[in-house]
């Protein structure tokens, strides 16, 4: 008798999709999650059941809960986690149990980074709001070692920013400046250590705090690009905080359009190089922080095309709206 893989492999090559109707229906491949859970083909198999939750809820999402805590390769957990994102399972206790295995393979060092990260990325999709979960996510992230797999701290940091962007806790702060010395995951470091100085600027309460913490944020992001050349979100925040700080003091920064010219390449650039026409569930809206920042230098371009006595006031608020507009885009991962 062939396996399901074996089938499966099968059916790959066929005129049409892979159906259940092969496996013997829909009840015989739920019967198997925890088989298939741990198949190289798992996200197949998800792929294969999911249409049918309208209509089986409670069966599928018992066959949901099993087969994700049977994953064991990274990329196929990924991709059936950006499937369900935001998803609450009919099996309220069942999903508990998936956050609880999400997040304790994601702390398990000897794991394979990849299931790692992609664990992380699930419990996150989970926590949804409940602020429990949240709080241990916050906690578990918060101990991450800065000798941890840097390709796991560098997606830890990238949570610990979304985390943050939500809920402000001092320790996903301190996680960052922790870790912010690990060579191979600085540039995400300092990127994220740049956003979250963002928000605090953003909420402060005297010009003063601002501009001190805008300050921060800028040598954070300069930071960050310096550790890598293709980190063009930092150079174009970087840039924008460099034009704010000298319309602020009413003035226009000396060859203005030649900074414009190149901050409108990095933001480009940014777009391309993110793969911004993929929408990311979990990390944030790329593409319409790619647009915030593309339409911040169109519109300082036409502003400073069109000069006028005041421009220093308008750009500065341009600046303002538009920086706003892109760490807000950054920080969003429930978006509809």
């Amino acid at each position: 008798m062939k396996s399901f893989d074996q089938i499966l492999e099968g059916q790959f090559g066929g005129d049409n999709p892979p159906s259940v109707d092969a496996f013997g229906g829909l009840e015989a491949v739920l019967a198997h999650a925890v088989e298939l859970g741990q198949s190289k083909y798992a996200d197949h198999y998800f792929d294969l059941v999911f249409p049918f939750r309208d209509t089986a809820t409670s069966k599928v999402d018992q066959f949901i809960v099993e087969l994700l805590k049977s994953v064991s390769y990274g990329p196929e957990l990924s991709a059936i986690v950006d499937s369900l994102f935001g998803l609450s399972l009919s099996d309220a206790i069942g999903e508990k149990q998936v956050f609880t295995h999400f997040l304790s393979t994601a702390a398990d060092r000897t794991a394979n980074p990849l299931l790692r990260t992609a664990s992380l990325k699930g419990a996150l999709s989970f926590a949804g709001k409940d602020s429990v979960r949240i709080a241990r996510m916050v906690a578990e992230i918060s101990e991450t070692a800065s000798d941890d797999d840097p390709f796991y701290i560098a997606h830890a940091a990238r949570i610990a920013g979304v985390l943050a962007g939500r809920h402000y806790v001092p320790a996903l702060r301190q996680f960052l400046t922790s870790v912010r010395d690990v060579y191979e995951c600085g540039d995400q470091i300092h990127f994220e250590i740049g956003m979250m100085t963002m928000q605090n600027a953003i909420q402060a309460d005297t010009s003063s705090e601002v501009l001190e913490l805008l300050g921060s944020a800028h040598a954070s992001f300069c930071a960050a690009a310096k550790r890598r050349e293709t980190r063009y979100d930092a150079k174009v925040f970087s840039s924008a905080i460099s034009m704010l700080f000298e319309f602020y003091e009413h003035k226009t920064p000396d060859s203005v359009l030649c900074v414009i010219k190149q901050m409108r390449s990095d933001a480009f650039a940014y777009t391309e190089y993110s793969g911004a026409t993929e929408r990311d569930l979990i990390l944030g809206s790329v593409a319409s922080q790619g647009l915030a920042l593309i339409q911040l230098c169109e519109t300082l371009q036409n502003l400073i095309e069109d000069i006028k006595d005041d421009i220093w006031l308008e750009a500065a608020a341009t600046i303002e709206k538009h920086l706003l507009f892109a760490y807000s885009a950054n920080r969003t991962i429930f978006n509809g």
